[in-house]
C-alpha cells in the first residue's frame, strides 16, 4: 500500500503563539487553504491510505475464444496476470475499439464477472475495467485499466497473438488428388490439410498440361488458364465454410518438390497464408 503523509506548516509552532494569526497549508497542486489560528486547537500528522495504485507493462498476451464473440484474453509476466473477458460484435478475428466494464455481454464491453487479476500470488475479481485495442497488421496494442478490492492497476501490452488475429497462417503437410463432376480439360483439383487438421482446403488450379504450370494464380470465378478457385473449411480458430474472395496461389519448383504459396483474403473477411512444399498428386 502507498501511504501519504499530509503536510502542515508551521508545525513545531506553539497554538498561542499563532492565536489572530492565519495557517496557510499549499497542497500538492499548489493550492493555498488558509485557516485561522484561532479556531484550530491542535496539528497533528496522519497516515492516508490511498489504495494500491499498480501500473505493469506485460510482455505476453493469450487469447481463448468461445465463439467469434466472447473472447478472453490473459495478459502475464512472470509472475502477474490480468485476464479479461470481452463481448465483441460477431467477427473472425479480435476487434479494435474500447471495451467497458459491463455485465450485459453487449458489444465492445468486459464482463467483470469472469475477470480476474493476480498480483503478487494474490488472485482477486475486479469490479470495473476498461480495455482500448489498437492494432497495426498482425501487431496489437492494448492499454487497460481495472479496479480490484486491493486497488487499480492500469497496464500496457503490446505482441501479436497466438490465435484469433486478422491472419491466420498454416503449414500444409497433406495433398490429395480430388475426383470431381465434370473436371475441366485444364483442370487440377487438390485438397490440402495441415498436420493438426485444423484446416481442409480444396484449391482448383487451372493450366495447360500435365501438371500446373510455375507462375502465378489468381482467385477468379472462372476457369481460365492461370485462375484458382477454392472450397475452404478452417476448424480453428473457428468453424467455418467459405472460399477465397481475392487473392494469389504462386506455383514454384524447388528441386523435385512443388511449392504452393496461398496468400488471400476468406469471405470472412480474414487473410489467410499457406505453403505446401512437396510433390503434388497425378492427375486423374
Amino acid at each position: 500500500m502507498k501511504h501519504l503523509l499530509t503536510t502542515a506548516f508551521l508545525c513545531g509552532a506553539s497554538v498561542l503563539a499563532m492565536q489572530a494569526q492565519n495557517i496557510v497549508i499549499t497542497d500538492k497542486d499548489g493550492v493555498q487553504h488558509k485557516f485561522n489560528a484561532d479556531y484550530v486547537q491542535e496539528i497533528t500528522f496522519e497516515k492516508v491510505q490511498s489504495g494500491n495504485d499498480t501500473e505493469m507493462v506485460f510482455q505476453n498476451v493469450f487469447v481463448t475464444t468461445y465463439g467469434n464473440q466472447n473472447i478472453s484474453l490473459t495478459f502475464s509476466n512472470e509472475e502477474d496476470m490480468v485476464v479479461l473477458d470481452l463481448w465483441q460484435p460477431a467477427a473472425f478475428f479480435l476487434q479494435e475499439g474500447t471495451y467497458k466494464g459491463n455485465d450485459s455481454n453487449d458489444d465492445f464491453t468486459l464482463d467483470p464477472t469472469y475477470s480476474k487479476v493476480a498480483i503478487d500470488g494474490n488472485e482477486s475479481r475486479i469490479s470495473d475495467g476498461t480495455l482500448t485495442i489498437t492494432r497495426d497488421g498482425e501487431l496489437y496494442s492494448f492499454v487497460g485499466e481495472v479496479t480490484y478490492p486491493d486497488g487499480t492497476l492500469k497496464f500496457t501490452c503490446e505482441d501479436t497473438l497466438n490465435t484469433f488475429g486478422p491472419i491466420i497462417n498454416f503449414n500444409l503437410s497433406g495433398c490429395a488428388y480430388l475426383d470431381v463432376n465434370d473436371p475441366a480439360a485444364n483442370g487440377f483439383y487438390y485438397r490440402f490439410n495441415d498436420s493438426d487438421w485444423n484446416l481442409e482446403m480444396d484449391i482448383d488450379l487451372f493450366s495447360d498440361g500435365n501438371a500446373p504450370a510455375p507462375g502465378v494464380y489468381t482467385f477468379e470465378d472462372t476457369k481460365e488458364n492461370g485462375t484458382a478457385s477454392s472450397y475452404v473449411h478452417v476448424y480453428k480458430p473457428f468453424n467455418e465454410v467459405t472460399k477465397f474472395v481475392s487473392g494469389t496461389v504462386t506455383i514454384s519448383v524447388e528441386g523435385a518438390d512443388t511449392v504452393v504459396e496461398i496468400d488471400g483474403t476468406l469471405g470472412v473477411g480474414v487473410q489467410l497464408k499457406a505453403k505446401y512444399s512437396g510433390q503434388l498428386p497425378e492427375k486423374k
